[in-house]
């Protein structure tokens, strides 16, 4: 084949390959229940603490609950919702009548999110405790991590949440690429306040445009390092009408409310492969003649997505931002010591197209897997030390590289920094061109949000530091 054309015809399919998000793959509205916002939540109420009837009117509560919807009136619609209180928010309780049902007026004594004025506030009293709620914990619903990812640097980080008399200093534990979606007006990744909702091993689409990475019932997928050509070919579709193989990759996380179905995922490809798979939609021609980002779904390589499996169960916080990227400390000394850590993991067979057995090689073991069960082993080399993009303003360079700003947003877009050594956020606003998806009652987690007059350092130019 001639020398011009076959990297030609490499990068259209690659295109095809590698976006494989389509927000008529999926068609599985997540709804909002009605106090929490969040399914997994909902069923959070109290059990092994006081009820109502001992606890009695004016005295101090805390939220139990990760997040809990205030109210203008002990009814539920979708037109009295005054904003979210967080887990650990204090409340006194000022009158409680049969005709509330579930609810109790209270009023607000400590929080830090946002709440609309109002004559009167309503909560429900099942999510109210004389307790306070251990933050990160298993109890909390959330877990003790939460991925924060930023569309304008594309990149993914997961902290270690981690706050002191409400002064949140966060550690990050992993720092990744990911492949954000096309800048064609309608395959933009969406930013939001989210959570996980479930988890998939191999998951396949609804509509069976991208069969399984791995089905019991299909032929194997192309081995390690192979082109992305054959993850097309039709030796290894097992149906007419399957256009890639395997492009959700070994895990997909499913994420709610209002995500307009852009999951994270991995991609095809096997660990072996690092991230080779990610790099290519940076190519020269990759760019010239197709469009090889996404439909709008974060994509990672196989094996991040298997470690974020690891740490961030369902239920934990996801948050996308477009944002620029500073340091609240610019030597990053909680960093210092920091070398790249690894994880070793056996990815099996077991659980394919539900949320089974996970990859860690421990607990692989201790399952007792046999290796005929085995796919494949491996060792992650995780990056623990952050480190910020800088931004450089109308410039679409980063699909050639990275720029900080995927989508060329102009400077006057950019409102406020994300700190990535923290993992909080100052004076950050969404900019207006891009969507927004998430709860539509908390714009994010008091836990990630600094007061407006810390100060930080951001990076210009890869070495030059201004402080603001």
């Amino acid at each position: 084949m001639n020398t011009i054309i076959k990297p030609i015809l490499l990068a259209v399919l690659s295109g095809l390959v590698l976006s494989a998000c389509q927000k008529n793959i999926d068609h599985q509205p997540i709804e909002e229940p009605v106090h929490t916002g969040n399914e997994i939540f909902e069923e959070q109420t109290v059990e092994s603490f006081s009820t109502f009837e001992t606890f009695g009117l004016q005295k101090q509560m805390y939220v139990y609950a990760t997040r809990l919807r205030v109210r203008s009136t002990p009814e539920i619609t979708g037109e009295n919702i005054l904003g979210v209180l967080n887990a650990n928010d204090i409340v006194e309780v000022v009158e409680s009548d049969p005709s509330f049902g579930d609810f109790v007026e209270i009023k607000i004594i400590k929080s830090y999110a946002k709440i609309a004025s109002s004559e009167r506030y309503f909560t429900s009293k099942n999510y109210l405790s004389t307790q306070k709620m251990e933050v990160g914990s298993k109890s909390s619903g959330e877990g003790e991590y939460f991925m924060i990812q930023n569309v304008a640097t594309e990149i993914i980080r997961v902290y270690k949440k981690s706050c002191e008399e409400d002064v949140c200093r966060h550690q990050m534990v992993l720092e990744a690429e990911m492949v954000a979606g096309e800048d064609d007006g309608t395959r933009r990744t969406i930013v939001g306040n989210f959570h996980i909702t479930s988890w998939h091993k191999f998951y396949q689409d609804n509509a069976g445009s991208y069969p399984s990475w791995y089905n019991p019932n299909y032929m194997m997928p192309p081995g390690p390092d192979s082109s992305v050509l054959s993850w097309a070919d039709e030796s290894v579709l097992p149906y007419k009408g399957a256009s890639v193989r395997g492009a959700f990759g070994w895990y997909t996380a499913k994420v709610g409310p209002n995500s307009a179905y852009q999951w994270t995922h991995g991609t095809i490809g096997w660990g072996a492969d690092k991230k080779k798979y990610i790099h290519v939609t940076r190519g020269l021609f990759a760019n010239l003649f197709s469009d090889p980002r996404s439909h709008g779904c974060s994509r990672t390589d196989n094996e991040t997505i298997a470690y974020i499996r690891e740490l961030l169960p369902k239920g934990s916080r996801l948050i996308k931002v477009y944002a620029k990227e500073a340091y609240l400390d610019r030597d990053r000394r909680a960093y210092r010591d920091n070398k790249k850590a690894q994880w070793d993991y056996i990815l099996t067979k077991n659980g394919s197209q539900r949320d089974r057995q996970r990859a860690d090689r421990n607990l692989v073991l201790a399952d007792g897997t046999q290796q005929d069960r085995w796919l494949e082993e491996g060792t992650y080399t995780i990056d623990q030390h952050p480190d910020a993009e800088w931004f450089i303003p109308d410039s679409k360079n980063a699909k050639f590289g990275t720029n900080g700003n995927v989508y060329g947003l102009d400077r006057e877009e950019m409102k406020g920094v994300f700190l990535v050594d923290a993992g909080v956020f100052v004076n950050y606003q969404h900019p207006k061109s891009i969507e927004v998806g998430g709860y539509s009652d908390e714009f994010m987690p008091s836990y990630v949000l600094a007061p407006d007059d810390t100060r930080f350092y951001i990076q210009i130019h890869l070495s030059d530091n201004e402080i603001y």
